[in-house]
């Protein structure tokens, strides 16, 4: 079994740096940014104006029509989850109260080395 899955992984190209790389996109995604680029305007044909990098960020774009009102939605991949995989990744904690107060002082600009 551990041989089929191994050829698995190496037919689909799975490698730690592919995953951690992958994170890396979710977890330094800035959706105000991604909104720019799209010039405020939500759509799929906007998505071409995005990097390859913030489209790996978008878990879903949306558009709910009610009674003649138009929504239209992004949802992002978990930014907080993918930062704490990544922390774990480079063992920067190892209680399990620190990933989220370390990443919440990150997402405020406070300095890491300071926690």
């Amino acid at each position: 079994m551990d041989k089929l899955l191994a050829n698995r992984i190496e037919k689909l190209e799975v490698n730690v740096e592919r995953i951690e790389n992958e994170l890396i996109k979710i977890a330094f995604s800035n959706l105000t940014d991604i909104i720019k680029k799209m010039d405020n305007k939500i759509s799929l044909d906007k998505l071409k104006n995005l990097d390859e990098n913030e489209q790996a960020a978008i878990s879903e774009i949306s558009e709910i029509n009610n009674e003649g009102f138009e929504r239209k939605k992004i949802k992002m991949h978990s930014k907080l989850r993918a930062l704490e995989l990544l922390g774990k990744r480079f063992k920067m904690w190892t209680d399990e109260s620190e990933p989220i107060e370390y990443i919440i002082r990150i997402l405020n600009n406070g300095d890491p080395a300071d926690f």
